[in-house]
């Protein structure tokens, strides 16, 4: 369904660019332990890369 899967990409895309306005602005500069701070990082990159690929996702189901 069509619908469904244009509400899940942007669902998708919302909640990623949360994720990463909070690890940018609250949980990687709060972070003390540098292991912690490691594994942040790590996982924004991973975020990141996400979102990238849920936009791109977004875009292709907006152009069809």
């Amino acid at each position: 369904n069509h619908a469904f899967d244009r509400a899940y990409i942007n669902a998708m895309v919302k909640d990623h660019a949360a994720a990463l306005q909070l690890l940018d602005q609250r949980l990687i500069p709060q972070a003390t332990n540098p292991q912690l701070r490691q594994y942040l990082e790590v996982t924004r990159a991973h975020v990141a890369q996400h979102l990238k690929q849920a936009q791109a996702v977004q875009n292709q189901l907006a152009n069809s």
